[in-house]
């Protein structure tokens, strides 16, 4: 609900988690395996999906306090050192899981 995408590994480690805090008898042994993953993607309409565009939301404040942050970060390196990599798009085509109502 807050447009924030996720992986496979997340997932699983995620589900790992939960079996965990239920506890019950061998609770390690649930693997949240590839197999239990695509089952859980077919159960829940999930798709692997390449995310297009910039449409998600994106907390302002967050942003403001990230740009001063970076600012002191930088400032301690030498201007020939730093590398601008505004806008490059480094994981622009990454995959990430989507339900399949949610179109590009």
């Amino acid at each position: 609900s807050k447009n924030i995408p996720i992986s496979g590994p997340l997932i699983q480690a995620q589900a790992r988690e939960i079996r965990r805090q239920l506890g019950g008898a061998n609770p390690d042994e649930f693997k949240a395996s590839n197999g239990w993953l695509e089952k859980f993607r077919t159960r829940h309409n999930i798709q692997y999906r390449t995310i297009c565009g910039e449409s998600a939301a994106v907390d302002i404040a967050t942003v403001e306090e990230w740009r001063d942050r970076l600012s002191s970060i930088i400032d301690e390196y030498d201007p020939n050192d730093v590398y601008n990599a505004d806008e490059t798009g480094l994981f622009r085509y990454c995959k990430d899981f989507l339900k399949s109502s949610v179109s590009c």
